[in-house]
């Protein structure tokens, strides 16, 4: 059998970070630093080596997009936090981008759900949700 799942997964994670690219770009950002000062912003007092963990790239990846992030004047690097990493935080400039960002975002979710019922979003979302606990389970600790 071949991973038609993990293929349909790609495909659409890979038409999302195309049309995110887009949105974003307006505010001078790529998906991929989008993604991550979102999870800055839902994880205050994260840590480059946790950002990068939940933002599912290499330490090394998220220390190069933090440094231009930091460059950018969108995050700021905050005190050791007792482990010698040191936290990162949006700054206001970082903010104001990631609100101004919340409608076009918003409504490419929306194009992308829009065929689906508001049951059936659940249960994507609750299906995803699942497949990337599975997936996190199976992973070894770093």
């Amino acid at each position: 059998m071949s991973p038609a799942t993990l293929y349909l997964v790609k495909q659409v994670e890979s038409a999302i970070r195309a049309h995110l690219d887009d949105v974003v770009g307006v505010e001078g950002v790529t998906a991929g630093q989008y993604t991550a000062m979102t999870a800055v912003q839902r994880h205050p007092g994260i840590t480059v080596t946790e950002l990068a963990r939940v933002s599912f790239v290499r330490p090394q990846t998220m220390t190069q997009m933090v440094a231009s992030l930091e460059e950018s004047g969108l995050l700021a690097r905050g005190e050791a936090n007792g482990r010698r990493s040191r936290t990162v935080a949006l700054t206001e400039r970082g903010s104001g981008i990631l609100g101004r960002l919340v409608p076009p975002v918003t409504e490419l979710e929306e194009r992308m759900l829009a065929d689906f019922s508001a049951t059936a979003r659940t249960e994507i979302r609750g299906a995803l949700t699942a497949m990337r606990s599975a997936l996190e389970a199976a992973r070894p600790p770093e």
